[in-house]
């Protein structure tokens, strides 16, 4: 009999452990939660947020679920060390959770890029679902809050927080969100639609420091101006890695995997959060993109061959009267091509992105998610499209 550990509240783990429980039924499952919730989908917490889906939609799978499938939760433990020495993860009570395998999901603790004062209550990450029930059950005390996007789920975040009667401020590092994966033109025209609902966004500013006691009272800029506000949420949150500290998996940004989510340590499985960014998926916490990750761990653990398909990233920002939609690869591919088309009377968009080859790798689509199925069809199957454009604009 083998125990099986995953470190984490992620749903790629969770996909990981329900295939393993099929194939090892003898196994020792559990989870050691970093969150107080039951395991969740980070790509539904804006919709959560904004009121378009109840809370139980948020979950993996119900307590039910973990019971009938002995898969064991375990929840409230403050964990100060893992002797991968001794294989055992060691609380700061001294109770011991040996393993044979670990899955790395996140750590306890997130880390801001060692912002000055973002230690102070008050601070939240985008990210995590124990982050945003605080947020939410805090907002009858905040006035004003300050959301700094630098990923897709604070900018998600950002637009669902607009549904609230707060004063909503939104800080932009550059010029336009996200030029990591979109270019500069349909970036500043969603800036534009998203500023027509009534979003403040503050282009080229990001927080320097957070001011105030020990709650959150203001935030210095880059720029040197100074922000009143109650609550600071930040997006690209990393665990904070000091867990493994003095351990073969030490690291600052994340940790090196190989294809199937395997570290250096062969029976330690790093995923989700946990890797670095050159390691993950273009999907990054995208619902497929982490349900692949627990079945490609799964695959490996039980030594089975297994089909890598392909993974075709997806992102959806909703508002009232405004319907985002990113597919596939959103930057002109080099050598490649752009096509789009922009109808004022019903204030739709639409761009695809084709490689040198004239294949479909991309699409935006603003109020135009009626082409959203036929672009799926076409970026799965690397169907090229030249002089048949048209047929998505």
């Amino acid at each position: 009999m083998d125990r099986i550990i995953c470190l984490g509240n992620s749903l790629a783990g969770m996909k990981a452990l329900e295939l393993i429980r099929a194939a090892r039924p003898e196994s020792e499952l559990s989870v050691l939660a970093t969150e107080n919730v039951l395991p969740y989908h980070p790509a539904r917490l804006a919709a959560w947020v904004a009121k378009h889906i109840p809370e139980e939609d948020l979950y993996c799978q119900t307590q039910d679920f973990y019971k009938t499938n002995r898969i064991e939760l375990i929840f409230e433990k403050r964990i100060a060390r893992i002797n991968f020495r001794k294989n055992q993860i060691v609380t700061e009570e001294k109770e011991i959770f040996p393993f044979d395998m670990l899955l790395l999901s996140d750590t306890p603790q997130v880390k801001f890029f060692d912002l000055k004062g973002g230690g102070k209550a008050g601070v939240f990450s985008a990210g995590r679902l124990s982050d945003i029930k605080n947020l939410l059950n805090s907002l009858p005390a905040i006035d004003t809050l300050i959301i700094q996007v630098s990923d897709w789920e604070s900018l998600r975040l950002a637009a669902a927080l607009l549904s609230t009667a707060k004063e909503v401020v939104v800080l932009c590092p550059g010029a336009s969100f996200l030029p990591q994966v979109l270019e500069p033109e349909s970036s500043l025209l969603l800036m534009k639609f998203l500023q027509e609902k009534g979003m403040r966004i503050l282009p080229e500013n990001e927080v320097v420091e957070v001011l105030g006691e020990n709650d959150v009272k203001a935030v210095r800029l880059k720029s040197k101006k100074v922000l009143a506000c109650e609550a600071l949420v930040l997006g690209s949150a990393r665990p904070d890695f000091r867990l493994l500290a003095d351990t073969p998996l030490q690291t600052t940004f994340g940790l090196t995997v190989d294809e199937n989510f395997v570290t250096s340590l062969k029976h330690v499985y790093a995923f989700d959060r946990m890797i670095s960014p050159k390691s993950g998926e273009a999907g990054g916490r995208s619902t497929d993109t982490l349900e692949e990750q627990g079945k490609i761990m799964a695959a490996a653990i039980g030594k089975a061959a297994y089909a890598y398909p392909p993974i075709i990233f997806q992102e959806l920002i909703q508002l009232p009267g405004l319907t985002a939609g990113f597919l596939g690869e959103v930057k002109l591919p080099l050598g490649g091509q752009i096509h789009h088309r922009l109808v004022e009377a019903d204030r739709s968009y639409k761009k695809i992105f084709l490689d040198r080859e004239g294949i479909l790798r991309g699409a935006i689509l603003f109020n135009a998610l009626n082409s959203k199925d036929q672009c799926l069809q076409w970026l799965r199957q690397g169907v090229c499209v030249l002089g048949r454009e048209q047929e998505l604009l």
